[in-house]
């Protein structure tokens, strides 16, 4: 296949019919959700100890981060690059 196309897959189909590709998609969003919360607790305890206000700043913004997915991308993960990035 040329680099110039590339393939959308039917999420639906791939992952009723890939075992290994669950497997991905559900190791990636454990991955995700366990820096959320160490990123949680962390804020937290931060706002308790009245931590200052750069230091809870640099954690909120580690955590909207990872709400906007971050650097990795399930979608375009290997794929050279992201067509329908801005």
């Amino acid at each position: 296949m040329p680099w110039d196309q590339f393939h959308i897959a039917d999420a639906t189909a791939l992952l009723s019919q890939n075992p290994t590709a669950v497997l991905y998609v559900a190791t990636i969003l454990a991955q995700r959700l366990d820096v959320a919360n160490h990123a949680l607790i962390q804020l937290k305890s931060q706002l308790q100890t009245g931590e200052p206000h750069n230091v809870v700043a640099k954690t909120v913004g580690r955590m909207e981060q990872l709400v906007a997915g971050g650097s990795a991308s399930l979608v375009y993960a290997g794929y050279p690059y992201d067509p329908f990035a801005q």
